[in-house]
């Protein structure tokens, strides 16, 4: 929560639940930079300093779970 009563608090969801059937691997999981799409999702939805940070996962659970 946050300090300032009269600011509210922010709280981010982060859906990453796709199979992604035309690419033929969970688009959650693809690397770019040398990082999964879904920790970077999170990283920089963490950087917003949220008060909470809800993963939404479906496809790949396991693995996502793994990742963040």
């Amino acid at each position: 929560m946050t300090d300032n009563p009269k600011q509210p608090s922010l709280g981010v969801v982060l859906l990453a639940a796709g199979p992604s059937s035309r690419l033929g691997q969970a688009k959650q999981l693809v690397e770019a930079g040398g990082e999964c799409l879904v920790t970077r999702s999170a990283r920089l939805a963490l950087a917003l300093q949220p008060a909470q940070l809800r993963v939404v996962s479906g496809c790949e659970a396991a693995a996502v779970k793994g990742m963040i």
